[in-house]
Order: structure tokens, then C-alpha cells, then sequence
């Protein structure tokens, strides 16, 4: 489970010289989504998170890139990436996109897991914003609860919703629709 803390359980400072560096990152990361991925409800919760790992060049060519991947309800695909070239890690900052570069693998863990640790919060702003949608396009409460119940129920697991987000996003259509109401009604 990831913590309040600067970064999850397990996570430490690996010494940039180490020939492991990257060996390590990748197990800190591994162990960082299968945190996240068990059970099923938990999974959705974190829009089907999950990691890929890709290759390129050898020797002092070698490349490698870091995909971390998630969906949002409806199926938008947020991904985060980190390569790891010639001993550094670089990789965009979330908030302002500004590139950064660290040799201390403990950096672009730190900010996965701070990204991952937001993603319900993410997901439900996304549900908040879709329903809102639907509102200002005059969708009744039954059809908007009937397209979330279709999110429930979905197979594409990323994009499908949870029990907490249909009992919230119900909650948040109900006082859309109160909000929306003329005074005195």
C-alpha cells in the first residue's frame, strides 16, 4: 500500500555508482504496481496500472524506457515515462514539464509513487467532470446513472468504475441536479 510518505514501503536510496542502478529501480517499480494491483476492485481503483519496460541499443548506446500506464473512467490513458541512458534517469515534471535529470534512482521512484497515490483522486475528478458533462448536455438522472452503471460494469478494466466511484458519482449528480433546480422547488 503506498503511504503518506516522501516514498512507499521498500523504497531507498540506491548509490548512482552501483552497476544495479536501473536492476534495482526496476524492482522498486515492480514492487511499487503490484502493490496497487490486488484485488480487482483495488486495480480499478488505480485505473489498471501497470508498468512496461523497453529496450534499446547495447553497450554505451543502451536505452531504456520506462512506461508507466493508467486509465481514467471511460478509458482516457494517462502515462508516465522515465528513460534511463548512459547512468541517468530523466523524466518530465509532472506538474510543470520541466525535464529532469538525476542519477539517484530514488527521484523518478519518488515521483511514480506520488502520481500513483493520486490516481483515485484523479479518476474521480475525471467521473466528477464526465457527469458534469452530461449535465450541461441534458441528460436526465436515469440516464446518467444508467451510463455509469454501463462504466460499472465494463470489461475494459482501466476504464471501468468502482463501487466508491458509482456511490460518488451518484452523489455528485444528485447535487448537480439540486444546484440546477430553480429556487422554491
Amino acid at each position: 500500500m503506498i503511504g503518506a510518505s516522501d516514498c512507499f514501503e521498500g523504497c531507498s536510496r540506491v548509490p548512482s555508482a552501483d552497476p544495479q542502478t536501473l536492476a534495482e529501480f526496476r524492482q522498486k517499480l515492480d514492487d511499487l504496481v503490484d502493490s496497487v494491483s490486488h484485488p480487482r476492485e483495488r486495480r480499478i481503483a488505480y485505473g489498471n496500472l501497470r508498468h512496461e519496460y523497453s529496450d534499446w541499443g547495447s553497450g554505451d548506446e543502451a536505452s531504456t524506457n520506462v512506461a508507466v500506464i493508467y486509465e481514467t473512467p471511460g478509458g482516457s490513458t494517462v502515462q508516465i515515462n522515465v528513460t534511463f541512458e548512459h547512468g541517468e534517469f530523466s523524466y518530465l515534471d509532472p506538474h510543470d514539464g520541466e525535464k529532469i535529470t538525476v542519477t539517484d534512482p530514488h527521484t523518478p521512484l519518488q515521483m511514480i509513487a506520488h502520481e500513483v497515490r493520486d490516481i483515485p483522486e484523479r479518476r474521480l475528478a475525471r467521473l466528477r467532470e464526465q457527469i458534469d458533462t452530461w449535465c450541461a448536455e441534458g441528460l436526465c438522472q436515469r440516464d446518467m446513472f444508467a451510463e455509469m452503471n454501463k462504466l460499472l460494469q465494463s470489461d475494459f478494466l482501466g476504464g471501468s468504475i468502482t463501487q466508491r466511484e458509482l456511490k460518488l458519482g451518484i452523489k455528485h449528480a444528485i447535487d448537480m441536479r439540486r444546484a440546477a433546480e430553480p429556487s422554491g422547488r
